[in-house]
């Protein structure tokens, strides 16, 4: 059983790890999308972080992930490049945080049955 228990608790703070890797990876990916958004279209980027009437500045994720993930027809290399990056991190952190939660029940589900 000690295998299992290193194992167990190895997987998880892998999980934990990487998460918290990918967390910071997708925060300065959606910051320079945020900088860049700000600097070359002000309207976008008040519409984005504005909630009711409070904002622009604010933190909107029932803006921002719709805007993120939806098709756009802008012509802007660079804004396309910038949300495709930031796309692209955020569905890792998404798949990394998923798998650590399941993780972390499974471990505890697990050290329970085995260790009780």
């Amino acid at each position: 059983m000690p295998r299992l228990f290193i194992f167990i608790i190895s997987w998880t703070l892998f999980s934990v790890v990487m998460t918290f890797i990918f967390f910071i990876f997708t925060a300065t990916r959606q910051a320079k999308l945020g900088r860049y958004i700000k600097k070359d279209d002000y309207r976008t980027w008040r519409d984005l972080t504005s909630i009711g009437k409070y904002g622009p500045g604010l933190s909107n994720p029932f803006k921002g992930i719709p805007y993120l993930f939806k098709e756009s027809e802008e012509t802007d290399e660079k804004l396309l490049r910038l949300k495709d990056s930031a796309r692209i991190s955020t569905r890792y952190f998404l798949i990394w945080f998923a798998t650590t939660a399941v993780t972390i029940i499974a471990s505890v589900f697990l050290l329970f049955i085995f260790y009780s």
